[in-house]
C-alpha cells in the first residue's frame, strides 16, 4: 500500500529512471483532495466536508502530505484519504465539487434529470441533492 508504481517517462524526460508522471498525478491528486500547498487551508477544509473527510482527518492528512520527503509519503497520505471515502452513487458529484473548489476544473457541471437543467456542483441545490455520507 502506498508503494511507488514502475517508472513511467513523461514529457521531455524520457528516462527511463524519471518519476515525474508519478510527481506529476501525485501533485494532482493532493491538490484535488485539498492536501496540496497549492490549496489555502480553508478551502482544503472547505474540500474535505465536500467529499465528506472528517475535518482532523483532513488537516493530518495534509500535513502528512506537506512533509513528506519524497514521493512514497505523498502517495501514502493520498491513498489514507482515497480509502477513507464513502463510494457511494454521489461520489462523482462530490469529486467534481472538490476539482472545482482546488482549481482543478474550471467549470463543471451537473445534469439533474428531474430539474431538466444542469446545475454547479458547488450550487446549494447540488448540496441538497447529494447528502454528505
Amino acid at each position: 500500500m502506498g508503494r511507488l508504481w514502475l517508472r513511467e517517462p513523461f514529457g521531455k524526460s524520457q528516462y527511463p529512471s524519471s518519476y515525474a508522471g508519478q510527481r506529476l498525478w501525485i501533485e494532482r491528486t493532493g491538490r484535488l483532495l485539498g492536501l496540496s500547498d497549492a490549496v489555502p487551508p480553508r478551502t482544503s477544509e472547505a474540500i474535505g466536508a465536500d467529499l465528506g473527510i472528517a475535518g482532523m482527518e483532513q488537516r493530518e492528512a495534509r500535513q502528512d502530505f506537506l512533509t513528506a520527503a519524497g514521493l512514497q509519503g505523498r502517495g501514502q497520505a493520498v491513498v489514507a484519504v482515497l480509502e477513507s471515502l464513502n463510494p457511494d452513487r454521489h461520489l462523482f458529484s462530490r469529486f467534481l465539487a472538490a476539482g472545482c473548489r482546488s482549481g482543478c476544473l474550471d467549470r463543471a457541471w451537473l445534469f439533474e434529470p428531474s430539474l431538466k437543467r444542469r446545475i454547479s456542483p458547488l450550487s446549494p441545490l447540488a448540496r441538497a441533492l447529494r447528502r454528505p455520507p
